[in-house]
């Protein structure tokens, strides 16, 4: 299991489009997988359906929080 805040960082290196962690306990909570390090918008809709995260798409960068 990864860090959310380290599988972020690895989609951040290989895309120009950047996911960002509003919630810093968001970011300590673990993940396990494999994904396509080139498609942070499925993963992002992952993250949305199953893991209670809401995301603030914007031009260049998704913000992601925890559904409150």
């Amino acid at each position: 299991l990864t860090p959310l805040a380290e599988v972020v960082a690895e989609f951040n290196q290989h895309n120009t489009h950047q996911l960002q962690i509003a919630d810093p306990e968001l970011g300590q909570q673990t993940f396990g997988g494999s994904f396509r390090a080139d498609n942070y918008d499925v993963f992002v809709q992952l993250l949305e359906q199953r893991f209670g995260v809401v995301a603030e798409r914007m031009p260049g960068r998704t913000i992601l929080r925890r559904v409150r």
